[in-house]
């Protein structure tokens, strides 16, 4: 193994051409090399952290779905109470459909909230070295974590968690 540094980054690539011809049975890993490889382990990171969210999702969707079953079938009687005082299906269909609105925007608050709060506490470990630590750029690791929450992110969250309860 040969660590070899040059001043000029043009004559890295010729370099390691050069001692793969000379030296046929060996290989060389250049600093381009291993951006790439850096690069591809960071994309996977994003696709398996896309995957969880989905998986997340799904099960929130599937649990909201179940609670709402669930009140419609233990409420069965104070909807016929309704019913048989003459309110309409439209207002008792509206009647759960606030509440589902109303559980939406709290659930969204939460999971917006909860999500920040992760984002930070993941952003001060993984750069400082510990909560309560991080001071935007890690001297031991060399780079810094910084969560951002744009407006289009929050407003598609909460949007996202009031259309899922409804």
């Amino acid at each position: 193994m040969a660590l070899i540094r040059t001043r000029d980054p043009s004559l890295v690539e010729k370099t390691a051409q050069s001692l793969e011809e000379q030296f046929p049975n060996s290989s060389t890993i250049t600093s381009s090399d291993l951006a790439e490889k850096a690069s591809g382990l960071i994309q996977m990171n994003e696709y398996t952290a896309w995957l969880i969210s989905i998986l997340f999702a799904i099960v929130t969707i599937l649990f909201v779905v179940k609670s709402q079953f669930g009140n419609i079938v233990e409420r069965t009687k104070e909807i016929g109470i309704l019913k048989a005082l003459g309110m309409k299906s439209r207002t008792v269909l509206a009647i759960f459909l606030s509440e589902a609105v109303i559980i939406g925007i709290l659930g969204a608050v939460f999971g917006i909230a909860l999500g920040w709060a992760l984002a930070i506490a993941a952003a001060q470990i993984f750069t400082g070295g510990g909560i309560g630590v991080a001071t935007g750029q890690a001297a031991s690791t060399g780079f810094a974590i910084t969560p951002v929450l744009t407006p289009t992110v929050l407003l598609g969250a909460f949007g996202f968690g009031i259309a899922v309860s409804v």
